[in-house]
């Protein structure tokens, strides 16, 4: 075997280095190549030629030498798998790969130069990797970094953030791990107003502005990746009330109003004094609460702490409203024409407005000295409303009034409506007088009834045709009062008179006992007509007499309308009148001997005339009123 010389070239950073060397079998050429990243260093391992061999031509090329050609190894993460490979070029046959100072969990495959496995440990590593065949063996380093994401110090509790105080300076610094390569970057989002956190340091520092709860997010960001945490931080202030006024209350409502302490912590204790009767005050909640019992202005104070000084205490003015309550239970009574004075009672907080209605004519209500007033110009019974009203609330309460005096009845006549037979009618009288006055009456139309309720009369009318007086009389304590009304009770004209006795010419139409021929129709004011009377007679349009004598005899028919406000009614009559009998043919016309001859006798009378002729020439004779 041929002793081999070791040539060393080194490679400065930034610079080229072209080498030729000699040897006793030759000249080496070696090219020239651009420094790598990772300021390594290559050996190369020739085998030496014999001395016996005849010199190359110095003008001759030599082939080109084995090397890695792998310039630098990536990063690497701490528990992270990795993969890379080491390229080997221009050797003779497959190079076999080694590697020395891989950080744990990597290894190198010695066949395909791959680097691969999960780094177990953080830190720079200086690796040197050897690629070697029979012939060569060439040898490089390299840097290797294996980054670690951020991890908290032992010890360090990334859940909870130290207490601050608003308003007071705050410095807090996240403690690191030692172990973890690489610088990091802090960052925060959420922190409260006034604090944030320094990128280099992690120092979180400020004063802050407000109080609370409150949950940032941290992030601590490195090449190894980056850690994020969610701690909490509470800022603690001194509680304040947060209420400067409260709601009114009123009295008989329930109420409830709650205490907010502004602060942080809560309060751990809270007391309220100075309340009114009904309301009490809750600690555990916060709340005002009941159903007073007493109105006014109360002030009240308010005490709280929450372990942060200055403790709370401070005062709150509470109003307690009252609605209107109408204290007055009865008015006293009045008396007609009389003065009168009564005092009307409200309590209410603040002061109601009162408004009386109700009043009969001459009182009314003087809001000046709260009280009812006048002379009353009527007498009756009345019921007098009071309403009181404020801003928290209305009440109306109803008062009897009794003002005292004489019966007085105003109906009149001119209200008095005409009643009809079998319509229902109706005549309230208008009465007063106070007390009450009693109602009495005399006879009423048949079919009619008074009601002491309403003091109407009424009901459906019975009676016959007529003007029924009726005397009313109003009693009381105080006196009496009378008055008679007449009540005209109509109807449609109903004829009584369904027929006539018969007459004649020769007489006066009369009844057979000589009286005057009358038609007679129920109804009041009833006024008689006839269009077709027999000649001769006459109808009185007032009294319904027919009279004169008839002119004709015969069996005639004729109509009498009889009239009045409520309609017409016609009814038919048919009467015989007797009439002598007569001939009214006054002469005959003449005969001629040979001819036909025909002469109609006429004749009057009633009931038709019985004719006979006598003297009649030969030839001629009479038959059913004609000679022939």
């Amino acid at each position: 075997m041929k002793p081999h010389r070791k040539i060393v070239l080194s490679r400065t950073v930034g610079a080229f280095v072209a080498a030729v060397v000699s040897c006793s079998a030759g000249v080496l050429a070696l090219p020239a190549h651009a420094e790598d990243t990772n300021d390594n260093n290559t050996t190369v391992t020739t085998p030496t030629t014999d001395p016996t061999t005849p010199t190359a031509d110095p003008t001759t090329e030599a082939p080109a030498s084995p090397l890695i050609s792998t310039d630098s190894l990536p990063k690497a993460t701490y528990n992270t798998a990795y993969n890379t490979s080491v390229k080997a070029e221009n050797f003779t046959g497959n190079a076999t790969f080694t590697a020395e100072g891989l950080p744990a969990g990597l290894t190198i495959d010695g066949a395909t130069g791959v680097i691969s496995g999960t780094p177990a440990k953080s830190g720079s590593y200086t690796v040197k990797v050897t690629a070697k065949t029979a012939d060569n063996t060439v040898t490089k380093s390299y840097a290797l970094f294996v980054y670690e994401a951020p991890v908290l110090d032992d010890g360090v509790d990334g859940a909870t953030l130290p207490t601050g105080e608003v308003n007071k300076a705050y410095s807090y610094q996240f403690k690191l791990s030692t172990e973890t390569y690489d610088t990091p970057t802090f960052a925060a989002e959420g922190l409260p107003k006034g604090l944030s956190i320094d990128a280099a340091t992690g120092v979180i520092s400020g004063t802050p502005t407000e109080y609370g709860l409150f949950t940032p997010t941290i992030t601590v960001t490195n090449e190894g990746g980056t850690l994020t945490l969610h701690p909490s931080l509470e800022i603690d202030s001194p509680l304040s009330l947060d209420q400067t006024a409260l709601d009114p209350a009123k009295v008989g409502d329930a109420y409830s109003a709650k205490l907010t302490f502004r602060g942080n912590p809560a309060a751990s204790s809270s007391d309220v004094t100075g309340l009114p009767a009904g309301l009490t005050y809750d600690s555990t909640t916060g709340t005002i609460s009941g159903t007073p019992t007493e109105s006014g202005v109360f002030e009240l104070t308010v005490a709280a702490s929450n372990g942060v000084d200055p403790a709370v205490s401070t005062k709150l003015t509470l109003t307690v409203n009252a609605a209107p309550v109408v204290t007055t239970a009865a008015l006293a009574d009045a008396t007609y024409a009389v003065d009168y004075s009564q005092k009307i009672d409200v309590a209410a907080y603040p002061a109601a407005k009162v408004e009386v209605s109700g009043l009969p004519e001459g009182l009314a209500y003087n809001a000046g000295t709260g009280a009812i007033e006048g002379a009353p110009a009527v007498a009756g019974e009345f019921t007098v409303t009071v309403k009181a009203s404020n801003d928290y609330g209305e009440v109306s309460r109803g008062l009897h009034l009794l003002v005292k005096g004489t019966p007085v009845i105003s109906t009149t006549q001119q209200d008095v409506k005409p009643a009809t037979v079998g319509s229902e009618y109706s005549l309230p009288l208008t009465v007063t007088g106070s007390p009450a006055p009693q109602i009495d009456y005399t006879t009423l139309p048949e079919g009619l009834s008074f009601d002491t309720q309403t003091n109407t009369v009424k009901g459906t009318v019975a009676a016959a045709p007529r003007v029924y007086p009726v005397t009313f009389t109003a009693k009381n304590s105080e006196g009496s009062a009378s008055v008679t009304l007449s009540i005209r009770v109509n109807e449609k004209p109903v004829f009584k008179t369904q027929s006539l006795p018969d007459g004649s010419t020769l007489s006066e139409y009369k009844t057979t006992e000589g009286k005057d021929v009358q038609v007679v129709a129920e109804g009041l004011d009833v006024t008689f007509a006839s269009k077709d009377l027999p000649a001769g007679l006459s109808l009185d349009a007032k009294t319904g007499v027919i009279s004169g004598t008839p002119s004709k005899g015969g069996e005639l028919k004729f109509t009498v309308t009889a009239t009045n406000e409520l309609g017409s009614t016609d009814q038919q009559y048919a009467i015989k009148v007797s009439e002598p009998a007569a001939v009214s043919t006054q002469s005959l016309a003449p005969v001629v001997a040979g001819q036909a001859y025909e002469q109609k006798i006429e004749t009057t009378g009633y009931p038709a005339a019985t004719v006979t002729v006598t003297g009649l020439p030969e030839g001629l004779s009479f038959q059913d009123g004609e000679i022939s």
